[in-house]
This record gives C-alpha cells, structure tokens and sequence, in this order.
C-alpha cells in the first residue's frame, strides 16, 4: 500500500447528510475516513506490483535501457505471456513471424504499450485481492467498464490525433479506479450502499478525486491524474484534449450507444467532440474500430486477458 495526500478536499455530500438512511450514512462515513485520510496524507492506497514499478522506474530513464526492460518482464511469467501474445497479434506482428524474443516484442510494442500491457497486468492482480475477490459480482461490470472505456479512449486517440493512443489506452483503464477501491474498501456493505440511491450518487461524486490520488501514487503523467480527478466536473475548462477524450469515451460506454448504434443527439450536445473535428460519423466508425481492437486484443491474450 502507498499514502498520498489531497490538494482540496471538501465535505462528502453535505447536501444529502440531513437525513440519510442508513447506507447512505455508512458510505458517508465510509468516504469522510477516505477524505481525512487524503487530507491528513496517510490514506492506504493498492500499491503497484513491485515489477510494475520497476518497469515504470526504467521507462522514466532519458535513455531506456530495452535490456533491462525485457529482464523485469520475463522476472513475471504472466505479464511475460501477455508481451509475447499481444506482440505475435496480427495488429502489431504485420506479416513478421511469430517470435518468443523479448527484446523483439517489446520493439514491436513500443514502451508506451508496454506500460499499458504492466498497467494491465496490475489491475488483474487487485482483481485477485481478498477484498475486492468477496465482491466479484459487484465489480464485474466496473472491469467490463474498464476495457470498454480503454478500447474506446485508445481509438479516439487514434482519430483526433489529440493524444498518445497507448497513454490513452492506460488511462482508460484506470479511470473508474476510485470506485473499485471505494467498493472494496466497503467490504460486506458495498452491494446495500451501492443499491442505496443516496449512497451511489455520493459514491459516484467521490469516486474521481480518490482514483486520481491511486493514479498519482502510481506516478502517472499529470495530464492524465487531472482527467481522472476531473471526469465528472462538468466546470472543468472543455480545451483539455485528454479529459475530453476520456468524458467522451465514457459518455459513449455508458450511454452513447444502443441498438440502432451511436445516438448523434448525444454527439451534438458534446462540445468537446465538435472541437475535436468528431461528429456522429466518425464517432461510429471509432466504435466500430474499438469493437475490433478489443477483439483482437482479447483473442491474442487468450487466457491472458487484456481489457
């Protein structure tokens, strides 16, 4: 576990404290403890698995050293198979022969992708985390959020050429990670609070702040810390590509697209779609590409699966 404190913190749903039932007055007290422990600088937060952070720590080098890299990925079986299947995929092998070399995967990948590929790897670990195991039903539809977010984040990215896919890929991955440790942190009274009207609505507004704390103890780029944080601040400035892309992809996961495909009514009143030279045409075609991306990613994980 790491600690990290908060810049502003404010008082978790004052406007609902006066007369709450009894699961909105759990999670409230459940999110108070959170906040003064943001504030006070000793709130726990899920730690990085170590290689994970070794890798991070020789991807940050000026010169990155592909050797050691290589070395930190093969230390980890698991996150080794994910290297070489998402590597020898046909998106990233391009007409090449399947190879078991490390070194060549991790060229054929680019660091950027790796650090997703370790991100990734991280997050099935916490999947496999006592607390977060007991309420596996609960969070079943937050990792599938999780993946379908990623894949939309990474082919908007692609589209509007407004940031990094593969640092995009990573954010949405991580995005709703506040509310998965909120959950956890609820233990036996997570699924009553998150039924609980009150006590999902207070849940929903305190899950960006403390998701952004994780991805600033995890040492993500500040870009993408802000975007988590901000996700759901509708005063937040509209002229910041990356948490524009990421409101967009999750206003899509969530409720952009049903059977008759993407509704442009939703598109039209997106600001930040129009800027970003996207309309219901090319936001469709994105859909479709993330839907492939997804697949293709799933099907070279195998049992490895990436989201």
């Amino acid at each position: 576990m790491s600690t990290v404190s908060g810049d502003t913190v404010k008082n978790p749903g004052a406007a609902r404290s006066s007369g709450a039932g009894d699961h909105c007055g759990a999670a409230l007290q459940l999110i108070s403890g959170l906040r003064d422990g943001l504030a006070a600088g000793d709130l726990e937060l899920p730690a990085l698995p170590s290689v994970v952070t070794l890798i991070q720590r020789a991807l940050d080098r000026s010169e990155v050293q592909i050797a050691q890299i290589c070395e930190l990925i093969l230390s980890e079986p698991a996150l080794a198979g994910s290297v070489l299947k998402l590597a020898n995929s046909p998106i990233y092998r391009r007409g090449g022969i399947e190879t078991t070399n490390m070194d060549t995967c991790v060229q054929r990948l680019g660091t950027r992708l790796v650090h997703s590929v370790s991100l990734h790897f991280a997050m099935q670990q916490m999947q496999r985390a006592p607390e977060y195991k007991a309420i596996h039903s609960l969070l079943e539809p937050e990792w599938d959020r999780s993946r379908m977010v990623s894949e939309l984040c990474y082919s908007l990215a692609r589209r509007s050429r407004r940031a990094a896919p593969e640092d995009m890929l990573t954010l949405g991955l991580i995005h709703n990670i506040g509310r998965i440790y909120i959950l956890g942190q609820a233990g036996s009274q997570a699924r009553a609070m998150f039924e609980d009207e009150d006590a999902a609505a207070l849940i929903e507004e305190w899950h960006p702040l403390i998701g952004g704390a994780i991805a600033k103890s995890w040492h993500l780029p500040e870009s993408a810390v802000r975007a988590i944080a901000e996700q759901g601040d509708e005063d937040a400035p509209n002229d910041d590509d990356v948490r524009t892309l990421l409101v967009l992809a999750i206003t899509i996961a969530t409720q952009g697209v049903g059977e008759d495909g993407l509704d442009p009514a939703l598109v039209a009143e997106f600001p930040g779609a129009l800027r970003l030279g996207l309309d219901a045409g090319p936001l469709g075609a994105i859909i479709e590409d993330a839907r492939e991306f997804g697949e293709m990613l799933m099907g070279s994980s195998s049992s490895v699966q990436f989201l």
